[in-house]
């Protein structure tokens, strides 16, 4: 197959450009920094008539009709946007999100295209638990809307595409998380020390069970349906107590079961007196349980799920020799 991929310089970008060379698919693969293809890290040897590269911001109408009405392609993996935290604090996440898609699938239109879309969204659209067994609730922050309502469009017009699969990847883990995408979470419990625990948790995922599944998706989805690609559902005392299991360093453990503003206010002040790692804008974040069931996927896709241990043991050891 013809793949146009956006987003395939990034954290898990990079897994799935890897394994589509690696199954023979030509490749067209965006970017929108020159910089990010210094950074591109892939697990195979390119060959030169299998992958080129096209500098394409999605946000851009007039770029993304050029770049599509030149490029010849049976599917289109969209996976560009906004995903660290500090990144999300600046950015206009529908402009990314949402519009972009838009451009994407105009300019495709316009071209009378009607690709293979496989859209990566996030477990967060599909909202998160108050309490440990309670109904999802849909969680307002920027990020989550904006994915949420991208699905939305998207399965509005899903009659433009070939096959529309949707994929909401848990939170993923992996060596060489340069940007600190997810590793900035590990950083808090693999110093050994004090270590603040919120109420919440979340479901982790390796990101090479991710790339699989979403090259899978291309042959094995049903079109129309969304997928979660999870793993184990973990409390963040769970989460934490791997991660001190595999540095082997003991942490003393402050359980913060507190209201949203109040755990805010003080993560903020902990960071202030340099006790805490956490970003004071996650107290929404981690004060939920992000679970979720893989179980479509795994029937559909193949998907993997690892234990905890397996998911986290490569990203600790790549967080603790410092071989980001």
């Amino acid at each position: 197959m013809r793949v146009f991929l956006t987003g395939g310089t990034g954290f898990i970008g990079s897994a799935v450009l890897s394994r589509l060379l690696v199954a023979g698919h030509e490749v067209i693969c965006t970017y929108r920094r020159a910089a990010t293809l210094k950074e591109l890290r892939l697990d195979v040897v390119p060959n030169d008539n299998k992958l080129r590269f096209r500098h394409c911001d999605i946000t851009d109408p007039e770029l993304v009709h050029k770049v599509i009405a030149e490029q010849d392609f049976d599917v289109l993996i969209h996976m560009a946007c906004t995903s660290s935290w500090t990144e999300l604090a600046r950015t206009n996440v529908f402009s990314v999100a949402l519009d972009g898609t838009k451009n994407l699938v105009n300019a495709c239109q316009a071209k009378g295209r009607q690709p293979i879309f496989v859209y990566i969204s996030s477990g967060a659209a599909a909202g998160a638990q108050s309490e440990i067994g309670g109904n999802l609730e849909a969680v307002s922050t920027n990020y989550a809307n904006a994915k949420r309502k991208t699905e939305e469009y998207l399965l509005e017009h899903q009659n433009l595409f070939k096959k529309l699969i949707i994929l909401r990847p848990a939170e993923v883990y992996a060596p060489n998380d340069i940007h600190l995408v997810t590793a900035g979470n590990l950083l808090e419990y693999a110093r050994g020390g004090l270590a603040f625990i919120p109420r919440g948790g979340m479901a982790i995922v390796h990101r090479d069970d991710v790339a699989d599944s979403i090259v899978n998706s291309l042959t094995r989805g049903i079109h129309g349906k969304i997928y979660y690609l999870g793993g184990p559902n973990v409390t963040l005392s769970e989460f934490a107590r791997v991660i001190q299991k595999l540095t082997g360093k003991g942490a003393y453990e402050i359980p913060l079961h507190l209201p949203m503003r109040l755990l805010a206010g003080l993560i903020w002040l902990g960071k202030c007196l340099h006790l805490t790692q956490f970003d004071p804008n996650l107290a929404v974040y981690c004060s939920m349980y992000w679970f979720g069931d893989s179980t479509e996927a795994i029937q559909d896709l193949g998907h993997r799920v690892r234990t905890p241990d397996e998911v986290l043991r490569d990203a600790v050891q790549s967080i603790t020799t410092g071989a980001l």
